[in-house]
């Protein structure tokens, strides 16, 4: 697992964002980070935390956390056990059961894409994960700088440790979830179904897969409601 500090200005203010897979800090490099601290964790190649986290967290009054995608899945194993008290936790667009059919990615799917990646088909995502050809091309123009057969990697080993990992193993972190109706790679269908399950509040908005878009400032991260 890979950290970057997006802003570290001494703020008693941290927001934890878990990004998704085969990202980097680069479609986020536009938001406004003043007056809040963000670290950012990326590339869940393993799940070992690349720094100290619990005592990290005590240098701050209020912590959030906020995770996009596989980024779910991803903040809930690695911070399992670990005391942390998040004034917020939003999961965005994922679940806890990202390999599964009822509450995921059908593993059948999830194996086509790792089967066929390369970068031609990773264009195909990206227009799937942004729906609309102005998302898409605000996206590429900013798109992760991690090469295809990085992002394979990345996801076989993601692959493996879901497929290792007990049910048990993945204790809930969040305590709302947002769901795109048009997210064409976690099928809202299956996210409502998981946090419903789980008693977690959902809130179903309009937007794709990758729903920053509108953003323009980290804080808004921490109330996540896209329309």
């Amino acid at each position: 697992m890979m950290a970057q500090w997006i802003n570290w200005s001494g703020s008693a203010e941290l927001l934890i964002f878990f990004n998704g897979w085969g990202m980097d800090a680069r479609p986020f490099s536009r938001l406004d980070s003043s007056r809040l601290d963000v670290l950012m964790f990326y590339d869940y190649s393993n799940l070992e935390m690349p720094c100290d986290i619990t005592a990290l967290t005590k240098e701050y009054s209020t912590c959030h956390l906020a995770a996009w995608s596989l980024g779910v899945w991803a903040a809930a194993s690695a911070l399992s056990g670990k005391p942390i008290q998040f004034a917020s936790a939003v999961a965005i667009n994922g679940t806890l059961r990202p390999i599964d059919a009822e509450h995921g990615i059908a593993p059948e799917i999830f194996q086509g894409t790792l089967d066929s990646w390369n970068a031609v088909t990773r264009k195909k995502f990206y227009r799937r994960m942004c729906v609309s050809l102005e998302t898409t091309a605000a996206f590429r123009a900013l798109e992760p700088k991690r090469d295809a057969e990085s992002q394979q990697q990345e996801l076989a080993a993601i692959q493996q440790a879901v497929l290792r990992q007990s049910p048990l193993a993945c204790r809930n972190l969040f305590d709302r979830a947002v769901i795109g109706r048009e997210d064409r790679i976690f099928p809202a269908a299956a996210q409502e179904k998981f946090w419903t399950a789980a008693v977690v509040p959902c809130k179903i908005t309009a937007a794709p897969h990758y729903p920053f878009s509108g953003l323009r400032h980290w804080k808004e991260l921490i109330d996540f409601e896209q329309n």
